[in-house]
């Protein structure tokens, strides 16, 4: 985007999204190039675990995750009984995998360890349970 600065352009509003990248004087005039930042919005998934508690859900999940390059945000997780239930909020934006590929991976590893294992869009699932 560029600028002009100078009569009869009076005032610009920088911001920190802008960053100059080159300046030119033509005259009275200053004329300004600048770049702006796109803000890169997250893109968070919720992932629920729940069944029968056993060695190594966690370690399957987060495998599954980090080789998806998927950042684990928050995590709760707690065994009753012999319940184990899990919820993850992940950063699923920079993941090159497709979502219904990281689905079908992820329930294809929960049903090989005996466990539920769903993930949904945080603007789903927040409409989802919307009172």
């Amino acid at each position: 985007k560029q600028f002009l600065m100078g009569e009869p352009y009076t005032h610009v509003n920088i911001n920190d999204k802008m960053r100059p990248l080159s300046v030119f004087f033509k005259g009275r005039q200053i004329i300004v190039t600048f770049k702006i930042k796109e803000e890169k919005r997250m893109k968070k998934a919720v992932i629920t675990v729940i069944g029968k508690d056993k060695v190594g859900i966690i370690h399957n999940i987060s495998g599954i995750l980090s080789e998806s390059n998927i950042n684990i945000l928050d995590i709760s997780q707690t065994i009753m009984g012999d319940i184990f239930t899990m919820v993850m909020m992940t950063d699923i934006s920079n993941s090159g995998l497709d979502f219904s590929l990281l689905s079908e991976k992820l329930e294809k590893s929960g049903n090989e360890m005996g466990v539920k294992v769903t993930i949904c869009l945080e603007d789903i699932f927040n409409e989802m349970h919307r009172i």
